[in-house]
């Protein structure tokens, strides 16, 4: 249960009325209190987030795509229900361009010559949504590793997608220990937990050619680094 606020604690929480002759924008800021809103890195926009720090700080389960079993019938593949992951970040209150540039370099992309260029800026809050063998995966990965969740055995640590331990859906977890967990009406196991994950080197991306790209072009795999 919270403390009540004291009538002399709201009393010095209170604002002045708002003045333009005294009140510039900067000392409006000063004493405002921030909205928590996400902005969501999409597609090419997430590449952006390579070289730059952030922490996860939520991590949120909903149903994507079908996935691959693995398993073959009548010459196509069987799918199943997958997944996504929303994971909630917080960029660093600083920003590197050496560092970002040596990321970037890392990761095929062209050397910015001024932070000015960069998308976000230091603080913000930003939202990725991933159902990869990438962030999705180290995301479970995480997960079983703290003890969060308890996966079935055994575990498979690699493979094809839906052919790795940790391609499973809630629902496919043998156990969970901490977080939230609910039904859409489908359902589909919806599962949520407070995190703290720290990605030093923000994203790194991996670009191959597969079964399901097109001639001359490459699919793109983003991971935490």
């Amino acid at each position: 249960m919270s403390e009540l606020v004291t009538p002399e604690e709201l009393a010095a929480a209170q604002v002045s009325r708002y003045n333009p002759a005294l009140n510039d924008w900067n000392s409006l800021i000063a004493e405002a209190d921030e909205i928590l809103g996400y902005e969501l890195a999409k597609d090419e926009l997430a590449d952006e987030l390579v070289g730059i720090p952030f922490i996860v700080t939520r991590m949120q389960f909903r149903p994507g795509v079908n996935r691959p079993t693995g398993e073959m019938k009548d010459g196509k593949p069987v799918l199943k229900q997958g997944a996504y992951c929303t994971f909630e970040c917080v960029l660093a209150p600083e920003f590197n361009l050496t560092r970002i540039n040596v990321a970037r370099s890392g990761s095929g992309l062209g050397k910015l010559l001024t932070l000015e260029v960069v998308p976000f800026g230091p603080g913000e809050h930003v939202v990725l949504n991933d159902g990869s063998t990438g962030l999705y995966r180290q995301g479970v990965e995480y997960l079983a590793a703290k003890g969060y969740i308890v996966l079935p055995e055994p575990i498979v640590a690699t493979g094809p997608m839906g052919m790795c331990s940790y391609d499973l859906i809630p629902d496919e977890w043998q156990d969970i220990r901490a977080g939230e967990i609910r039904y859409d009406e489908d359902g589909f196991g919806l599962y949520e937990v407070q995190v703290r994950l720290f990605a030093k080197r923000g994203l790194r991306l991996s670009e191959y050619e597969n079964e399901y790209t097109a001639p001359g072009e490459q699919a793109k795999t983003r991971y935490f680094a």
